[in-house]
């Protein structure tokens, strides 16, 4: 049996077990059936918080039938303008990789935003939660590993389109897009070298060499922090 054929049998079964499943019970034996697999995938999520307020991060096997909010699959609790430490999210099969994020404001839980997303085994990623005027929205992609040396390896995730000028040039070298990250930029100059939107961002706190993540609004820098 080839590699393909492999694969294609193990998503089959997969879902061949969900169907059936259905068929004997409902809902909360689909949920048990999936919970009780054993789950030896798995991707590393980081949540970033760059909205006004705490905000609690949740994410589940998106073929789960309960709501994502629900206690059991909660991930963090995170600051405004911080970050979690690195959450394990695992699965037992290639059919099941399709995730469910979803972010809540801690407080009255009545602004929250839900997003879902392929992930890949072994991936590691951010998920950044992010207010597009009073909405939440949810982003999530993979995390740079390529580095160049002695210079501050850099890309910005923005809420807006803003200007980008690289290394005490008035040129612009990227407009921002709403929602997204762009490529890695090569800085120079940690004080004077990235500057968003009219505004400099002080890289002087991070290591030369290392990869980091800007994300920034119209004001300026939100967070900083290391890929």
């Amino acid at each position: 049996m080839t590699l393909l054929s492999k694969k294609i049998k193990s998503s089959t079964l997969a879902l061949s077990i969900v169907f059936a499943v259905t068929g004997c019970g409902g809902s909360d034996k689909i949920d048990k059936s999936i919970d009780d697999a054993v789950k030896d995938i798995s991707a590393n999520i980081t949540f970033v918080n760059a909205l006004d307020e705490m905000a609690s991060f949740h994410v589940q096997i998106k073929h789960l039938s309960r709501d994502v909010f629900s206690d059991k699959d909660k991930a963090a609790d995170v600051a405004i303008n911080e970050i979690s430490s690195p959450y394990k999210h695992a699965w037992s099969d290639g059919s099941l990789k399709n995730t469910t994020f979803g972010v809540r404001d801690s407080n009255s839980q009545t602004k929250e935003s839900k997003l879902d997303q392929e992930l890949n085994a072994d991936s590691n990623v951010f998920a950044v939660a992010w207010l597009s005027g009073t909405n939440y929205k949810l982003s999530v992609f993979e995390k740079q590993t390529s580095v160049q040396a002695d210079v501050y390896n850099v890309r910005i995730f923005a809420n807006a389109q803003m200007s980008v000028k690289i290394n005490d040039s008035d040129q612009v070298v990227k407009t921002t897009e709403i929602g997204k990250v762009t490529q890695k930029f090569e800085i120079n100059n940690c004080a004077t070298g990235l500057q968003i939107s009219g505004n400099y961002i002080d890289l002087c706190t991070v290591d030369l060499g290392k990869p980091y993540l800007v994300v920034a609004d119209l004001n300026g820098k939100r967070i900083i922090t290391q890929e």
